[in-house]
């Protein structure tokens, strides 16, 4: 049987929509920057400390401290800290007024229509993401036990236990499991470490780590790995998608 597990952050739904409406809401509508560069600015950051807050040794609230006032000077912006976590607290607010991304539940249905098995693999603390899963809806198709959530797991991707995890409970053929997800280094490297095919949903047009210098160089020229498919938009993810069950 095909396996189609998705990401969930930046995958099934548009992140960057609740952070501008946060920084809107915050700063104020007179607020001016690039919302996108200082959005993945704060995701960088956020990766740079994730074992810490996952595993309890960083508070979440120093995370979010962290991550937007680093982001906010890479843009040579000054936040401070109590702005920080005001902007994170209409960010959560925001995020549960969020929906999937126009296109998405169409290729779910169709998927799932066709047979394949489906899934969520996500990073993030348990609470948080049940309930971003919760507002998307999603459990229309995805059972509940073919939900994943790091926090609850004991580990984090890009780790090949998470994938090995899945893998023994619900299964699957690595040979015939599709890892869908936006970030490369998570989801791209892990699911290919742990044999599984991947689909590096790359809407933002991320460079491919190592190869920041030239982002035109093909992903198997940095680190020698590459996912096997690439989509830049929700049409060509259906595409890709509709290809593998075909297969």
């Amino acid at each position: 049987m095909t396996a189609l597990l998705f990401d969930v952050d930046d995958t099934l739904y548009d992140q960057l929509e609740p952070f501008r409406l946060a920084c809107g809401q915050v700063l104020g509508n007179d607020f001016r920057t690039d919302h996108e560069r200082l959005f993945v600015r704060s995701r960088h950051y956020s990766e740079l400390v994730f074992n810490q807050s996952e595993s309890g040794r960083m508070s979440m609230e120093d995370m979010y401290v962290y991550r937007l006032v680093h982001a906010f000077a890479d843009l040579d912006i000054c936040l401070k800290p109590r702005d920080a976590l005001r902007l994170q607290e209409a960010y959560g607010m925001f995020q549960q007024r969020i929906g999937l991304l126009p296109g998405m539940a169409g290729i779910l249905s169709e998927a799932r229509a066709k047979g394949a098995l489906l899934g969520l693999i996500t990073n993030g603390p348990s609470g948080h993401q049940r309930d971003k899963i919760r507002v998307l809806g999603l459990e229309q198709w995805i059972e509940e036990d073919h939900v994943f959530i790091s926090a609850e797991m004991g580990v984090a991707k890009p780790d090949i236990r998470v994938f090995k995890k899945v893998q023994e409970a619900l299964g699957l053929e690595a040979g015939h499991t599709y890892y869908i997800g936006d970030s490369f280094a998570n989801d791209v490297i892990g699911a290919k470490r742990a044999g599984w095919k991947a689909v590096w949903f790359n809407r933002r047009h991320h460079g491919v780590p190592g190869c920041e210098d030239d982002p035109d160089r093909h992903p198997g020229a940095c680190g020698g790995i590459e996912p096997d498919y690439m989509a830049a938009g929700v049409e060509e993810l259906e595409g890709i998608v509709m290809g593998i069950l075909k297969d």
